[in-house]
């Protein structure tokens, strides 16, 4: 009857169009400001998935509310050889059992501290299995009286206390709790555990939220939130179906509330019915070899009691000493058990010892899912300059500039191939006039009145000797003496430089300005700016440059006296702001004209207007 209530309430919200349903999805890491991050597995299970569908998929989600109903994990009990084969937790052999009709032993016992792992042992009869003994250390239970009326054999006010066999579960031995009487041994070759249930209190204490300790459940419950987020059902502590489902029901109603919606009509809610949660204060049974408090790590209590010894008595301290509680497995486990056995070892509590602080993530997720499209091409953002788009309507054939688009060329009717459109531009450029844009070269702002100083020892030649208004070609080397980049830096003002870059290494010249400023020279009083993106650059080159720039520049003498090879100036072009540079990296008279990248377009076509007269 209560799968039936869940498999009808999940279609029930599968249906509701303002309801997104992600199966298959789990929430890895809860940020700041209500922000989850989510995987789904699309076709993991598949056994050929489509064409082009993605394996698993990444999900930001910004919630203005939260509800978590993450559920809890079934608790190991830390006991000699509970790391054998043919151990496991009794909720997993159950599942196996009942979900996949997989028995996962013949001979099996049970071991446990409450009454809900006694599925684990109907569930392996209905199997097939023989059910040798259940082990509880507790006087009695209802559970205890149901199973013996039903024909199984329960020693209660037991322990198990150590496992017999090889690489394989072979018996178990048994004895009085605390170690009174004599030890038993029974055949077995699957041995189901279960100390409890650690409320999985991951995503509430990454929001921010403290845990605090409760006595009767024996587990660590969310405490008072910190973000805007309410957890509800097993993550609190409340087990079962039917009270977790009303926990649920009043949590969401109040999600939603808090949300702006309104309240809706109370949905129907399963009957209620289960066994109790409430586990038995056993973590650990002390008794000859080795028992582990977590087995992904090989971490065991003597592992734990080492720490305390050492010194590492706090729980972050002893998980850092240890590996207790990493992984994958974040404690979810063997977390308390851990910390029980500390605390003993401390003479505390495990409410005073507490649980460390969980990050993400959560749960293993695969770096694939993370990069999702960023491999080759995509790895890195694709940078444009601001005149892609006229690049891009005038019919440029594209090229990768470091990260950045720039056009190669721009084929037109008639040409041959591209070996003729590029000869074409070329001989344009020799005989008349020629533009390009070369905006994706980096640019650094540097001031303050150690600029001189500062690039003198950055680059292989002098700057503090140029005059103002005038640019120099600088080598810039790495400690090592091999090149790291090349580029003009121009003299603004006294105390101001413009430096250019290559565009593949403006970001790395950006570093390297900026580390060598913050640990080799901090005493120097001198602030770094990139402004790549602030300047659209456009170089006119050809023996009709001069001609077509003046046609377009103003506030300035462009003659070969006034503004002579290198010279540098503030002026307007097409009527806005503007510098220009007297500059050449083709062999032809040239100029570049920066201006702010708002006016990029503007300009430009100014440029070409002025130099289409000059093509004739």
């Amino acid at each position: 009857a209560q799968e039936g209530w869940r498999r009808a309430a999940i279609a029930a919200l599968a249906d509701m169009p303002e309801v997104t349903v992600l199966p298959r999805t789990t929430v890895f890491g809860f940020y700041d400001h209500g922000i989850l991050g989510a995987i789904e597995r699309v076709a993991d299970h598949l056994p050929e998935p489509a064409p082009h569908q993605p394996r698993q998929r990444f999900w930001t989600i910004r919630a203005a509310e939260v509800v978590l109903a993450t559920g809890a994990h079934e608790r190991l009990i830390a006991f000699p050889g509970n790391d054998r084969p043919g151990v496991m937790l009794a909720g997993s052999a159950a599942a196996y059992a009942r979900r996949w009709a997989v028995r996962a032993g013949e001979t099996a016992a049970l071991f446990t501290t409450n009454d809900a792992a006694y599925a684990g042992a109907y569930a392996l009869a209905e199997a097939g299995a023989a059910v040798t003994a259940i082990i509880d250390p507790r006087a009695d239970s209802p559970a205890m009286q149901q199973a013996r009326e039903d024909g199984f054999t329960v020693h209660a006010g037991h322990e198990v206390c150590g496992t017999i066999g090889g690489l394989a579960l072979l018996g178990i031995r048994h004895r009085g709790l605390g170690g009174s009487g004599q030890s038993a041994a029974l055949p077995a070759d699957l041995l189901m555990i279960s100390g409890g249930w650690n409320p999985a209190v991951h995503l509430a204490s990454q929001s921010g939220a403290p845990l605090t300790w409760d006595e009767e459940r024996q587990a660590f419950l969310p405490g008072a939130p910190v973000q805007r987020e309410r957890s509800a059902g097993a993550c609190r502590g409340v087990f079962g179906i039917a009270a977790a489902a009303a926990d649920g029901a009043s949590a969401g109603t109040a999600a939603a509330e808090a949300a702006g919606f309104r309240p809706a009509p109370a949905p129907d809610l399963p009957e209620a019915f289960g066994l109790s949660h409430t586990p038995f204060p056993l973590y650990e049974v002390k008794a000859r070899g080795k028992a582990f408090v977590d087995l992904q790590d090989d971490v065991t209590a003597a592992d734990m009691r080492l720490a305390h010894r050492e010194g590492f008595t706090h729980i972050e301290h002893a998980k850092r000493y240890t590996t207790h509680a990493m992984g994958t497995d974040q404690g979810k486990t063997g977390g308390i058990v851990g910390a029980a056995v500390l605390g003993e070892a401390r003479g505390e509590s495990i409410g005073v010892v507490g649980l460390p602080r969980f990050r993400p993530y959560t749960t293993p997720i695969a770096w694939g899912a993370l990069a999702g499209e960023g491999v080759g091409r995509h790895f890195q953002p694709t940078r444009r300059t601001a005149l892609h788009r006229w690049h891009d309507a005038a019919g440029a054939v594209w090229m990768d500039a470091g990260v950045w688009k720039r056009p190669a060329y721009y084929p037109r009717a008639g040409d041959a191939d591209a070996w003729a459109s590029v000869m074409r531009e070329a001989r344009t450029v020799r005989t008349k006039v020629g533009i390009c844009d070369v905006s994706t070269l980096g640019k650094i702002d540097v001031q303050g009145p150690d600029a001189a100083t500062f690039l003198d020892r950055i680059y292989a030649n002098t700057f503090s000797t140029l005059p103002v208004g005038r640019a120099r070609y600088g080598l810039m080397l790495r400690e090592d003496g091999i090149v790291l980049d090349d580029g003009t830096t121009s003299r603004i003002g006294p105390d101001r430089y413009f430096v250019t870059t290559t565009t593949a290494q403006a970001g790395p010249v950006m570093q390297h300005l900026e580390f060598h400023l913050a640990t080799c020279w901090p005493e120097l009083d001198v602030s770094l700016a990139s402004v790549t993106d602030q300047w659209a650059t456009m170089s006119i080159a050809g023996p009709q440059a001069r001609a077509t720039i003046a046609a377009v520049i103003g506030g300035l003498d462009v003659s070969d006296a006034a503004f002579p090879f290198m010279a540098v100036a503030d002026c307007t072009a097409a009527g806005v702001p503007a510098r220009l540079f007297r500059l050449s990296f083709s062999g032809e008279q040239a100029y570049e004209i920066a201006t702010p990248a708002g006016y990029a377009e503007h300009v430009w076509r100014a440029v070409l207007a002025a130099g289409a007269a000059r093509q004739t």
